[in-house]
């Protein structure tokens, strides 16, 4: 434990980030060097990263009402202050870094971002969360999540286009409002993000009646299943689209295919939110063992800055990688290593300094949040 947190969930986040990373450097190094194998592989091993921060996410709230319901109305205000500053700040200073990558800034702040998603979930969610009970949650977000696929089948394929892409994605990769614009649908991440606060109250039940070790095991459980039932739903998708009962671009189709992430098909998260569940069990029994705790404590403080680290691997890959164009070169692992000790160095001085403490609508005021960090316990 950590403080009033537990460590392993910050610490999995931590490790999430380092996939973000994985996923953003094969993107931009091999990308940009025409390797598409090295560049698929390392973008295939990146999509843990997505499923891994909202179900963290939508956890930790359900976690936090379950374990003291009578403080959470303060807890829910401070997240829906935190969710505003990445609503404006936060996606102002993500679209500078992405200006250089898209060629005009103004085109960038059509992007929406993961933290634009995120920041409607938490803003949104933690309401959801003290009105209704872990099973109405658990429906609710199915019925969003099916609702968000409905509508990519029924909603006019020209009709208020960004709007489509912002809300419930696209089928494609391509251009969604002017070209190369990328968006992180709100619907569906949202969905798994409600969905996720009933799994954070089953943790916390859990927790408080078999410790770490229990709640551990229910994530191997969970996450374990999940990831089974999606590779079973993911062959049988398989099996119907080479036997021709089943359309290869169709609904059913991209709802099994553990690739589909704009926007998210149930495979898809079913697969790499029950290996980020896999992620949180290893974690939380590490932890428990006293095993590797300097890894432990480099990914806890990832975790606890993630989104400033999420501001700054931007700039590193779009304004210094996408323009310094890196030939492929043999040492590229050094390069890799080199971006995530930077990095490492940065969350460090951010989580030293407590600037977390910033990130608050309350600047404008010239006030800042409390400072978050806990020491370990």
């Amino acid at each position: 434990m950590t403080g009033n947190r537990i460590r392993s969930l910050d610490a999995t986040r931590g490790t999430a980030m380092l996939f973000v990373l994985i996923s953003h450097f094969g993107l931009t190094y091999f990308g940009r060097n025409g390797q598409e194998g090295l560049e698929g592989w390392f973008e295939r091993v990146g999509k843990v990263a997505s499923p891994t921060f909202m179900v963290l996410s939508g956890m930790m709230a359900g976690f936090l009402y379950a374990m003291r319901p009578e403080s959470f109305r303060a807890t829910r205000m401070r997240l829906a202050d935190r969710g505003l500053f990445f609503l404006t700040f936060g996606h102002v200073v993500i679209s500078v870094a992405h200006a250089p990558k898209l060629g005009r800034f103004d085109w960038a702040l059509y992007e929406v971002f993961i933290t634009d998603t995120i920041a409607f979930s938490i803003i949104v969610g933690p309401f959801l969360v003290e009105a209704l009970r872990p099973r109405t949650r658990l429906a609710l977000g199915a019925a969003v999540f099916a609702a968000s696929w409905a509508a990519t089948e029924l909603w006019p394929v020209q009709w208020h286009l960004w709007w489509r892409a912002a809300l419930v994605g696209e089928f494609v990769t391509g251009p969604t409002y002017r070209t190369a614009i990328y968006t992180f649908p709100v619907l569906p991440w949202f969905a798994a993000y409600l969905a996720s606060t009933s799994l954070g109250a089953a943790f916390a039940a859990r927790l408080k009646r078999d410790g770490e070790v229990g709640a551990a095991w229910l994530m191997l459980h969970i996450g374990g299943a999940s990831v089974l039932l999606a590779i079973v739903c993911a062959k049988a998708g398989a099996v119907a689209r080479d036997a021709g009962v089943i359309a290869p671009d169709g609904l059913v189709a991209m709802l099994t295919s553990m690739d589909c992430k704009r926007p998210p098909g149930l495979v898809y998260l079913l697969f790499h939110g029950g290996a980020g569940l896999l992620l949180l069990a290893a974690t939380m029994t590490v932890d428990h063992l006293g095993r590797l705790d300097t890894w432990l404590r480099f990914t806890t403080r990832m975790g606890r800055t993630s989104f400033f680290l999420f501001v700054v691997q931007f700039f590193v890959f779009n304004a210094f990688f996408f323009r310094a164009r890196l030939p492929m070169s043999p040492v590229w692992p050094l390069y890799f290593a080199a971006t995530v000790v930077l990095l490492g160095l940065a969350s460090w001085w951010w989580d030293a300094g407590g600037y977390n403490r910033f990130m608050t609508m309350r600047i404008l005021r010239g006030q800042t949040a409390p400072d978050e960090r806990r020491r370990t316990t």
